[in-house]
């Protein structure tokens, strides 16, 4: 086999040579000493006032439905002929009940 010839190799100090430096500053990264007051000053973070999370609640009480209503036993309305050519008659004369007016900038609980 005279085509075949081996690599030559270098010793296998080359290798352990490059890895010192990052083995040291790992070493010496183990030495210093975890402050636990300082890490636990950190994740709590500071006081953000009696108010934080009024936006969540708000947004909650108008997107979250109500699973009881008062009127959920009343069941559905009637839906007739006659129901709905009154309901078409009262459009067209402009008599349509108003919708209820609903603010949603202000809500009573207070946390």
């Amino acid at each position: 086999m005279t085509g075949l010839r081996m690599p030559k190799t270098k010793s296998g100090f080359g290798g352990l040579v490059r890895a010192l430096p990052a083995s040291f500053l790992l070493f010496l990264s183990a030495c210093i000493g975890w402050d636990v007051e300082q890490d636990a000053a950190i994740h709590q973070g500071p006081h953000l006032g009696a108010d934080f999370g009024n936006a969540v609640s708000h947004n909650a009480a108008q997107h979250i439905i109500n699973h009881s209503p008062s009127n959920s036993d009343a069941g559905p309305p009637s839906m007739d002929g006659v129901r709905a050519a009154q309901a078409l008659d009262r459009y067209r004369r402009g008599a349509v009940t108003p919708l209820e007016s609903v603010e949603t900038s202000t809500f009573g609980e207070a946390r």
